[in-house]
Parts: structure tokens; sequence; C-alpha cells
């Protein structure tokens, strides 16, 4: 027997052996077929637009070039190192190895992304059943490892998972610090909030959240054992050097304290605050790398340029037939709409109505206030401050708090009649992914029925991130007479790539198919690639 505590109810409550036997197995047997279904996937996808200039930044760290090519390698961090280590090893047995073909390389380190995603995995279920009870544990698991855009992104070679995992980590971490006041927990916060500021930009603005939640669990006094004393203040600094540390070290101290008006920025925001700064900026060290400052002036320069203009670097943002330099303020909420499956969509809507209802001050900042106000605040400030909207992976990032809020949920359900509706639910979203398998990325749910419609409403890496190339190809091999892809217009059968079509990813020819307007699509290959008949009339 083992004993746990439950707080809601004040003692301690005994768990048969047999059942925490029984619980693990189903976890790991549910592991298991996760990690068998993306072994398989990862054999079945080709290279991703920018899987290789991932791996490419990755070896460059390893190899000790702290000197970073900021047009190269723009907005990628020392993460991606990661996936670069099979690499590395395989270089460290054969130091005359030389590959032409990067494929072998990022097939390798898609399977360390895939080893993330499993962590992931065990922290919602960890975090949902320490909040919400066993039985909602293993709901929020099951709906994460049937999500069909973390079976997509997160066998991939980019820094999309790694930030998945360290915002999730980071506000798990807090809230356990917050609740115990002990100093390994705020170790343990402030190590992942540093290995989030190396895996992508976005998770800079944890830091305001982080204060706001601090500031607020001081305020109503309900983390008693979070004190602002001299303690906290020495926390404070090994905070900072933590993450100071981790910056640099990632980045190889390379110009560490440099002089601000050393570079010539490109962004608003630097150009002015060195205005402003005037002379003094002569006078301003930062102790960072170089190489993190001006990806930072780098990331913030091509979001305020937009999207689809002279020197951007994605086509102009696209959602339901539509394309702007500057982004919609709906895009995350329709490509949520349509690349969710819907069972989830609507445990996502009861979970929300049944807190509501049953909705306590003290358990909301507790517990959810760190799940709702970093969802609630990423989901604004993508959609109405962010211009570089290339599909749902960027809004990824706070998805495995959603998970973890339906367990609230799941807790609530004790009538008989609701939990057959659940196990429908999740058979309905077993049976809608599953016909996708083992090919996830161009999801969409019954909201489009016609999958060759589905480039009317999304298109960009909300389907195609050129990663279904394969089954292009073993379509071409079946089907001699197509042709994919003409440069002028031709008659027969013609195959043309979704994002092609639409002049998203290059936009110097925006017309080229526009030969092609007032010709449906009579099929489509994965919702990626879309079938013409072209006749002579």
């Amino acid at each position: 027997m083992q004993k746990n505590w439950n707080k809601r109810a004040g003692h301690t409550q005994t768990i048969p052996v047999k059942h925490q036997f029984e619980r693990r197995l189903i976890v790991s047997v549910l592991l298991f077929l996760y990690i068998i279904v993306q072994i398989y996937a990862i054999t079945k996808l080709s290279i991703t637009y920018d899987e290789e200039s991932f791996l490419q930044y990755g070896i460059t760290i390893l190899k000790g070039k702290a000197d970073k090519d900021i047009d190269r390698f723009e907005s990628k961090l020392p993460i991606t190192a990661i996936n670069a280590l099979p690499r590395a090893v395989q270089q460290l047995i054969q130091p005359s190895l030389k590959k032409s073909n990067p494929k072998e390389d990022i097939t390798a380190g898609r399977f360390l992304s895939l080893a993330v995603t499993v962590i992931l995995g065990l922290l919602i279920y960890s975090w949902s059943r320490k909040w919400y009870g066993d039985s909602a544990g293993l709901i929020s698991l099951i709906f994460y490892l049937l999500c069909p855009n973390f079976l997509a992104h997160g066998i991939l070679l980019s820094s999309d998972i790694y930030a998945c995992l360290f915002l999730a980590f980071t506000f798990f971490f807090l809230s356990k610090f917050l609740e115990t006041g002990r100093t390994e927990q705020f170790l343990a916060f402030s190590v992942c909030f540093a290995l989030g500021q190396i895996s992508k930009f976005s998770l800079l603005h944890m830091l305001p959240l982080v204060l706001i939640i601090g500031f607020i669990s001081k305020l109503y006094g309900y983390h008693q054992k979070f004190k602002i004393n001299r303690h906290t203040l020495l926390l404070g600094f090994i905070f900072i050097f933590i993450n100071w540390l981790f910056i640099s070290g990632s980045h190889l101290f390379y110009d560490n304290f440099f002089r601000l008006d050393k570079y010539a920025y490109r962004s608003d925001g630097f150009q002015n605050l060195i205005g402003r700064l005037g002379r003094l900026a002569h006078y301003v060290y930062i102790p960072l790398p170089s190489s993190y400052i001006r990806s930072i002036d780098s990331v913030l320069y091509f979001d305020q340029l937009g999207g689809g203009v002279p020197g951007a670097l994605n086509g102009k943002p696209y959602i339901l037939g539509r394309f702007s330099t500057h982004g919609f303020w709906y895009y995350y909420l329709v490509s949520f709409l349509y690349k969710v499956p819907l069972p989830f969509i609507l445990v996502t809507i009861g979970s929300i109505y049944v807190y509501f209802r049953n909705f306590k001050t003290g358990s909301f900042l507790k517990k959810e206030i760190f799940l709702v106000l970093p969802f609630c605040y990423y989901f604004i400030y993508m959609s109405l401050f962010y211009s570089t909207q290339v599909g749902i992976r960027h809004i990824l990032i706070i998805f495995p708090l959603l998970f973890v809020f339906t367990g609230f949920f799941i807790q609530k359900i004790k009538d008989a009649p609701y939990i057959r509706i659940l196990v429908m639910l999740i058979i309905w979203q077993s049976i809608s992914v599953g016909s996708y398998f083992p090919h996830f990325l161009p999801y969409t749910n019954e909201l489009i029925p016609d999958k060759k419609n589905a480039y009317k409403k999304i298109a960009d890496t909300n389907l195609c991130y050129r990663e279904g190339q394969l089954y292009l190809n073993k379509y071409l091999a079946a089907h001699k007479d197509a042709v994919f892809g003409p440069a002028s217009p031709v008659l027969g059968t013609v195959i043309i790539e979704v994002n092609d079509y639409l002049g998203i990813q290059d936009d110097s020819k925006p017309d080229t198919y526009k030969w092609l307007q007032g010709i449906e699509p009579s099929g489509h290959i994965h919702s990626q690639y879309l079938i013409f008949v072209v006749t002579k009339k």
C-alpha cells in the first residue's frame, strides 16, 4: 500500500498497489503505442522547409563556431544542437565522414524530438493527475497522444517541441515552488525557464507572466510559504545567473559584454533605443552574447516587416481565402477550429463551462492561474501583435496547458451518461486522427468534409510543410501522364502544391498559376497537392 496526500479531503489516502500497477501499465502501453506510431511516421516523411537549417545550426554549435550567421540562421537557437548529437557521435566514430545528403542526419535527429514528446506527455499526465486525480491524468494524456498537431510537429527537427516542453515545465515548477517554498523547486523552475530562452524567442514573454503570477500570489496570500525577504532576493540573483549562464554558455560565450552600439540594428525597437540613448549607447554594455541579441533584433525586424513583401522571410499570412501582410486577429482562432479534433474542442468547451460553474477564487489562484493566464496571454499576443502567422505550430506552446486544464472537467464528471459520452468522444477522435496515419500534418477535422477544399480555409504549414513529398512521388510514379508544377499552361493532369498554387511561398511569382483560375481541383494528395484536369475548353 502507498499513502498519497489528498488535499481536498485533508487526510492521507491509501491507494492499493494493484491500482498503481494497473495505472502505470496503462500509461506505459499508451506511450509504447505512441512511440511505435511515431517511429513509423518518421520513416514516411520527407524533409520539411527548414529542418536542414535547424540541423546545420545545431552542427555549428557542436563544432564550436560561435559567430552566428544571422542572415542564414536568424531565429534559430542552440537547443537544436541536441538534434545534431547523432551526427556528432557518428563523426567522432568516423572523423573522415562526409555527407552531401542531410536526410539520414535529420531522421536520426527526429528520434530525439520524439523522446521530448514522450517526456512532455508524462508531464501532462503527472500534472493533471496531481491536481485533478488519476482519471483526469489519464484522459489528459490520451487527448495529448491523440492530438494530430503534436503527432505531426512533435517528431520534426525544430525548436517547437522543446518550447512546448520548457514552457510547461516552467509553470509546473513555478506552481510547486509557490506552494512549497522549497529551494530545489525554484532551481528546477529557473533551469526550465533558462532552457526555454534557448529554445524559442517567444518564451521571453514568460518573464512578465512569472512576475504577474508571483505578484498576485503575494498580494492575495494564497501561497503562504512564498515570502519576500533576503532569501527571496538571493533566489532572484540565482535566477538571473542561471539564465545568463545558459544563454551565454549555449552561445559559447561569444562576444559577451559587447557595446550596445557595436552593431547596426534593423528593427524599430532597437533603432529607437539607440536613438534615445544617443551618445550613452557607446557606454552601455550588454552582458549577453551579441548573436543572441542580434537574433532578437532579426526576429523583431521580420515581424514588423510582415509577410509577402520584398525581403520578408515568409509569404503573406493566409486564412479563409484572404491574404494580409500583417496577419489576422482571428488567424489562430480559425486554425484552432479546423486543425483541432472536434471531440477535444467539445471537451474544451465543456471544461470552460464547468469551470465557470464551479469557479472558486482560491482554487484559481492556487492552480488554474498557472494554466489560464499563460494560455490567454499567448493566444491574444500571437493573434493581435504577431505578424508571422504561418501555422498553428506557433501556438502549440500553450496546448499542454490546455490538456492539463481539461483535467478539471474530467474530475467533475461522475455520472455514467457523461462518462459514456466521454468514451465516445475519445473513440471519435481516435478514428478521426487515425484516418490520417502516418501523415498527420495536413489533418483537418470534420468541419471540412471535402479535404481537397481544405486550402480554401487554411494553408502554409497548417497544410503543407513539404514533409509529404514522398506521397507526391508515389502518385507521380503511378500516374506517368501527370505533370507536377508546370512553368506554363499544359493540358492533362496537373499537380500543384497548395502553397505554390496560392502563391504563399513564392511571392515573386504570384500569378504563376493564374491560368488555372476557374478550374476546380478534381482531387488531392493528402490535402497538400491539388490535382487539376486541364482541357482545351
